[in-house]
């Protein structure tokens, strides 16, 4: 793995740190009847990532996950990095509005529609991504094979964007792909309509192969010259 992210994916990986006798988590996700689970087996950190945040290179931007540690988000938004997160499905299926309060510190939110419309108690898509907008200022709801809805109250802009017809073979890492290509258009600067359909291009071609990464688009350059 530290071959792979420092040697093919060109990662910094200066601040980060290996332990002796502790093994990274491993997930294993099956592709089935059109749906995906996943397994997985790990263990607690053996350092809160909050103690090490101050010492990671400075950053524009962050993707992370509802779900994990989020003390350390409020200390790299201060510092300038936009923060975009993502929530998994919530097995307890209460769906508590508490748990998006972390959101505060972000600049991005991008869930699919199932869990969009649970937190936020709306009937469609586009209602669910209206109501995510007042949490922050980006918010972006994906929708599968009918697309995804964004809308941008830094700009005012709001959009649709239908899904490129594709195979789907496995679905696994299609939100993540979205992500990191929303990421790349808003640092570009490209409009809400641009980005939106970069992101769904990108996680359309991912889910054309197993694996989650196999597909997933690389070696993409911005207009304004940055690689991603």
């Amino acid at each position: 793995m530290w071959d792979t992210l420092s040697g093919q994916e060109s990662i910094d990986l200066s601040a980060s740190r290996r332990f002796e006798n502790f093994h990274s988590a491993l997930t294993v996700s099956i592709a089935t009847e059109g749906d995906r689970a996943m397994v997985t087996h790990g263990h607690d950190l053996p350092e809160p990532l909050d103690t090490l945040i101050d010492l990671a290179p400075s950053t524009k931007a962050a993707v992370v996950d509802l779900g994990g540690e989020t003390a350390w988000w409020g200390a790299l938004a201060a510092k300038g990095a936009l923060i975009f997160a993502d929530i998994g499905y919530d097995e307890t299926e209460r769906w508590d509005p508490a748990r998006l309060e972390p959101l505060r510190h972000c600049y991005a939110f991008s869930p699919n529609a199932g869990e969009a419309m649970h937190y936020t108690r709306t009937d469609s898509p586009r209602d669910a991504v209206r109501a995510l907008a007042d949490l922050v200022p980006l918010a972006m709801v994906t929708d599968g094979a009918a697309g995804a809805y964004a809308v941008d109250s830094t700009t005012g802009e709001e959009a649709y964007c239908p899904a490129v017809p594709v195979e789907e073979i496995d679905t696994t890492g299609a939100g993540d792909v979205f992500a990191a290509a929303s990421v790349l258009g808003v640092l570009a600067g490209w409009p809400l309509g641009h980005r939106l359909a970069f992101a769904s291009l990108c996680s359309s071609l991912a889910v054309q192969q197993f694996g989650g990464s196999l597909a997933a688009p690389a070696g993409v350059t911005s207009p304004t010259g940055g690689g991603a």
